[in-house]
């Protein structure tokens, strides 16, 4: 990314800061391997967090690495950037992991990732790491290596789990069903692993889709803004974010924007919870609605078992 776009970028978050309604500003950086140019971080960083303070603006931060790169001096130097989360995708144990995940010269990275998280969960700071795997077929029932290596890290309680389905963003078809995921969820729960918040499936708030989101952008390199981070359409890109701070729109703009509903929407009782915004790149793709996840009645009580295992509230109202 170009000092120019990162200008440009800079513009356009000031602008929307200086109309007074923005409260809360969350930057992401990701994609591909965004500790690779911590340049663009520190510039970038350095005077969004400023600008903020300045406004009174809540500024909050995370990275989506692979963690090959982070060390004690990245973190270190990333929290006083603001950065205060940072997303480690690890694919499985090590055999899995890297056979997915190697270096563009073919070494393996497991190893190496490993040693920096427990590395850094003796590192003093305020600061929060969670555990990305995206789970497949072959990951099913087959964690225990995985899980073995890293639960002593979660006696540390910066430290949290996040177990997602391996999506075909194609048709964004799943590898495996919600219901297998939450198993397994379940089944390293037991083994001392500690899960990111369980509750956020049922609520409204991350039901509907960020894409779907007046003031949620995703900003390529070349400045160009898209709504979600999972497609490659011609109709991904809604735009581009010009020298005055300003987006140059273009006509599919608008298309993300709202619900989607279908007819199976209206007699279903989990509406109130996603209000149809679900997924819009599904409704794009397949012209209806995407359901919510954990939407039987079974399933949704599991799942705040699950959330009451791991102490996720301290209050519990039970129907007899």
């Amino acid at each position: 990314m170009s000092v120019d776009v990162q200008d440009n970028i800079i513009s356009f978050i000031k602008n929307k800061i200086n109309m007074g309604t923005i409260k809360h500003l969350i930057i992401s950086w990701f994609g591909g391997e965004p500790l690779m140019n911590m340049e663009c971080i520190r510039y970038m960083g350095k005077e969004i967090k400023c600008f903020c303070e300045l406004r009174h603006v809540k500024y909050s931060s995370s990275v989506v690495t692979n963690g090959f790169l982070l060390n004690r001096k990245v973190v270190k130097e990333l929290v006083d950037l603001g950065v205060n989360t940072f997303q480690i995708t690890i694919d499985g144990d090590a055999e899995i992991h890297n056979k997915q995940r190697r270096l563009a010269n073919g070494l393996e990275t497991y190893s190496v990732i490993k040693n920096n998280l427990f590395d850094l969960k003796n590192l003093e700071g305020d600061f929060q790491i969670v555990l990305r795997t995206n789970i497949s077929q072959q990951m099913l029932g087959n964690l225990d290596a995985y899980i073995n290596d890293f639960s002593p890290l979660f006696k540390d309680k910066r430290f949290f789990a996040m177990y997602h389905t391996v999506v075909d963003f194609s048709d964004l078809s799943h590898d495996v069903t919600d219901r297998q995921v939450l198993n397994e969820i379940i089944y390293a729960l037991d083994k001392g692993f500690r899960f990111t918040s369980m509750t956020d499936y049922l609520s409204i708030s991350s039901k509907y889709c960020y894409a779907a989101k007046d003031n949620h952008f995703v900003v390529d390199v070349d400045g160009m803004l898209s709504k979600c981070t999972e497609t490659n359409e011609e109709y991904s890109f809604i735009g581009k974010i010009i020298s005055d701070g300003t987006i140059e729109k273009n006509q599919f703009f608008n298309i993300w924007r709202g619900t989607r509903l279908s007819d199976k929407c209206l007699d279903c009782e989990n509406y109130s919870i996603c209000g149809g915004g679900e997924c819009p790149l599904y409704y794009l793709k397949h012209g209806i609605a995407r359901c919510m996840k954990y939407y039987t009645l079974d399933e949704k009580e599991l799942l705040l078992k699950v959330s009451e295992q791991q102490g996720q509230y301290n209050l519990t109202l039970r129907k007899k």
